[in-house]
């Protein structure tokens, strides 16, 4: 191998690491013991944490491994109340959280999903349903509280 082609290879391996090593992780918004505390729920595990790009999706099970709450973050280009009415029933808006929030019912009568904005992030927060009575595992109070705390990350 010339020097040439060492050097690319060189610089390709080390920007492919800087980029992993400073890409922004979404776990660290949100974590099972935040939903612990907020819920009173024990045992709560992290089951799926991914990422594409600017964008990632963090989910959370109960002990009985039952997905209890899921976490979006999308670009804040992406927040538009009129797209997300069409999967969501759009109840009311909510003062306090990010640049602006709303939350809805999504599967349920109750509210079990909240949106907000704030700098450079869109956040959607949906509780699971339960099926054996048709509720959300987390109530809107609750979903307001760990909406605050990735907020208060951001």
């Amino acid at each position: 191998m010339n020097r040439t082609s060492f050097l690319s290879l060189f610089a390709i391996v080390v920007i492919c690491f800087y980029a992993t090593a400073h890409a922004e992780t979404f776990d660290a918004y949100i974590t099972a013991a935040d939903i612990e505390k907020v819920t009173g729920l024990h045992e709560v595990k992290l089951s799926k944490s991914s990422q594409h790009g600017s964008a990632g999706t963090v989910q959370f099970k109960n002990k009985e491994g039952k997905t209890i709450l899921e976490v979006k973050f999308n670009k804040s280009s992406l927040y538009d109340r009129s797209e997300k009415a069409k999967v969501v029933n759009v109840k009311g808006d909510i003062k306090g959280i990010g640049e602006d929030a709303f939350y809805g019912c999504n599967f349920s009568e109750s509210p079990n999903y909240l949106c907000f904005k704030k700098g450079k992030f869109s956040v959607d927060i949906a509780a699971f349903i339960r099926k054996e009575d048709v509720k959300p595992f987390l109530t809107l109070e609750q979903l307001k509280t760990l909406a605050g705390i990735i907020a208060s990350r951001m």
